[in-house]
């Protein structure tokens, strides 16, 4: 995996527990991610940041750095939750002084993508070296 978006396949899914997940994709000929210890890589997801533009997040693999033809990642799914400013204004449920935004959190964009995914389908992932 280098600096360009390389689409790899995934080959399982291993849950964890009710929100987390293993996720298991090939990589090419037999290849090891061969990344420093704490290094990531970049993973995005097409059209699904809140604007409607790619959501990109950063995730470390848990495998061993040298295995090779295969990598995991461990992924929670954040579900949303709490009631948007915009929807308690609409309905007059504000107080005068609150600010409610920092009690909503949206879904998270790439992790609800990468728990869409099935067997067989493609994530696009880069990486940079510092």
């Amino acid at each position: 995996i280098g600096p360009r978006w390389t689409p790899l396949t995934l080959t399982s899914i291993i849950p964890y527990n009710h929100d987390t997940s293993l996720f298991e994709f090939a990589l090419p000929q037999n290849q090891s991610l061969n990344l420093l210890v704490t290094a990531h890589m970049i993973v995005k997801a097409p059209g699904r940041e809140h604007d409607g533009a790619h959501a990109v997040r950063p995730y470390t693999s848990t495998s061993e750095p040298l295995e090779t033809g295969k990598f995991q990642i461990m992924v929670k799914r954040y579900k949303e939750w709490g009631i948007p400013e915009s929807k308690l204004k609409a309905e007059n449920k504000l107080f005068f002084y609150v600010k409610t935004d920092h009690s909503y959190k949206p879904a998270g964009a790439v992790s609800n993508y990468i728990h869409s995914l099935r067997i067989g389908d493609q994530l696009e992932f880069k990486y940079t070296s510092p």
